[in-house]
């Protein structure tokens, strides 16, 4: 990633760049965090107490331990999806133009309804997560799954630490039609949610950002994505993610009780 891909990230996002996970982490409890200063650590626990977000573990976990989405109250998500500026520029650039032509299963711009028996979301015994990650198969009509991005919550994050996390994407292929369609989900814990669909054309390429804020969730999401169908049999996905925990600095200035995860690099070929 570029200094200038850097800097169009929003100051909210973070700070780790450079095609993977990296190992440096901006977040509380830094060294800034002055531990020995009582006077902030009142405003800060006072500014925990009066966010939106509700940091409370066990709230977000079941009899097992395992984080679930149960009360993530979906209606009132927010996912919207922009278009890039250009596709040539990088895919940290985007307009303020959200894109009407994608079906958004969730939240507050939901504008459609999942396909019949598809779940909008689904809690995954540890056996059936392992299966979603092998591709399905076929020579007739493809259904093909992939995780796209993953990685685990730092255990320093704010009640989410150690949580795994994922995007995902299922393409579906009319090889007929030359059409295909791809779902976009995400992944927290032992969840997963389907937040979108879009089209694409036998030739075509589109690319745009998604922006996933959870309602009353501490985490926010975003991935551009690049979709580009340039072969008879093969459909590659390009782009990044960006993941904050919570979605937003709620300590302020006094001190840094937000991480994130920037710049984690997308790369995948759908073939059959």
């Amino acid at each position: 990633m570029s200094e200038k891909d850097i800097e169009d990230i929003p100051r909210r996002k973070a700070l780790l760049t450079a095609g993977g996970f990296g190992t440096i982490l901006v977040g509380y409890p830094g060294i800034a965090a002055a531990d020995d200063d009582s006077n902030n650590n009142s405003k800060r626990e006072q500014a925990y107490r009066e966010s939106e977000y509700i940091l409370e573990r066990d709230y977000w976990t079941n009899e097992n331990g395992d984080v679930t989405l149960e009360n993530a109250e979906i209606d009132q998500w927010s996912v919207t999806t922009y278009k890039q500026e250009d596709q040539n520029n990088g895919l940290n650039t985007q307009s303020s133009k959200q894109v009407t032509d994608i079906q958004i299963y969730v939240g507050k711009h939901k504008n459609a309804d999942p396909p019949s028996g598809q779940p909008i979301i689904e809690h995954e015994t540890e056996s059936e997560s392992e299966v979603s990650q092998v591709p399905v198969e076929t020579t007739a009509s493809p259904d093909l799954y992939r995780t796209l991005a993953s990685g685990e919550i730092p255990n320093s994050a704010p009640e989410l630490g150690g949580t795994d996390w994922a995007i995902n994407m299922g393409i579906q292929v009319n090889a007929t039609a030359l059409s295909a369609e791809a779902d976009l989900s995400v992944k927290i814990g032992a969840s997963e949610i389907t937040l979108w669909s879009v089209g694409i054309s036998y030739g075509q390429s589109k690319g745009f950002c998604t922006d996933i804020s959870p309602s009353q969730f501490p985490v926010g999401i975003e991935p551009c994505i690049d979709l580009k169908w340039d072969g008879q049999n093969e459909i590659t996905v390009g782009g990044s993610v960006d993941l904050c925990v919570p979605p937003e600095d709620i300590c302020g200035n006094l001190v840094d009780c937000q991480y994130c995860l920037g710049g984690v690099g997308i790369s995948e070929t759908f073939s059959w």
